[in-house]
């Protein structure tokens, strides 16, 4: 552990490799607008807009028009779709964590919500999956914005699971209908991307992130 890292909120002395296929991490290894991933899979991601604290160690999104991109994980993911997607969080106004997409740009083709806040004066966590018609979702209980939370969403070909620091707090039956179902061979993940086909308003995430971890189970 670089001796910088010590203190900061979103720091564990572990955590599981198992499927893991993408790890950026703010204070490791940028060049230019590229993230390399942490995860040994290759799977660079790019920030959009977003800038970086090295010294803090986070992204920071101004809730505009900046997201933090992953590379193609089509292949990564694969089928029957089980994944887990997951990052610090600390959001300053509603928006949408991540976005889920067909192609490298936001609201192209196939895009939905699946992790959002909701809530003008206290971010409630939404967690949701595409089912082919709309977006299947729960909710957690209502937060307090300007606040480190640790988010995650989980899918394991049946259920969707949220968490908020380690601890469940919603749950849905749900029939993914992921980009692969749709016969695309592209699938992205947003981070901070703002969707039309959302759970609250679909605006892009204001605030700051760190450790996003993506593995392709649950």
């Amino acid at each position: 552990q670089n001796q910088s890292d010590l203190g900061r909120p979103w720091l564990t002395p572990q955590y599981t490799e198992s499927g893991l296929v993408t790890y950026f991490k703010p204070n490791r290894q940028l060049s230019g607008g590229a993230i390399v991933d942490q995860s040994g899979e290759g799977n660079n991601g790019t920030l959009v807009g977003a800038t970086v604290d090295v010294d803090n160690g986070i992204f920071t999104l101004d809730g505009v028009n900046d997201y933090i991109r992953s590379a193609n994980l089509y292949s990564d993911i694969g089928n029957p779709d089980t994944f887990s997607a997951g990052a610090w969080v600390y959001p300053t106004a509603a928006g949408v964590v991540l976005q889920v997409a067909g192609t490298p740009t936001p609201e192209q083709t196939y895009y939905y919500s699946a992790l959002e806040f909701v809530g003008a004066v206290s971010p409630v966590p939404n967690f949701g999956l595409w089912n082919g018609t709309g977006i299947t979702k729960d909710t957690g209980s209502a937060l307090s914005y300007n606040t480190w939370y640790h988010m995650v969403i989980t899918y394991n070909g049946t259920t969707l699971k949220g968490y908020i620091n380690g601890a469940e707090v919603a749950s849905a039956s749900v029939t993914y209908d992921s980009p692969h179902d749709d016969g695309l061979t592209v699938h992205h993940l947003l981070w901070g991307a703002g969707s039309g086909t959302n759970m609250g308003d679909g605006t892009y995430y204001n605030g700051n992130m760190a450790e996003i971890r993506t593995y392709s189970d649950a």
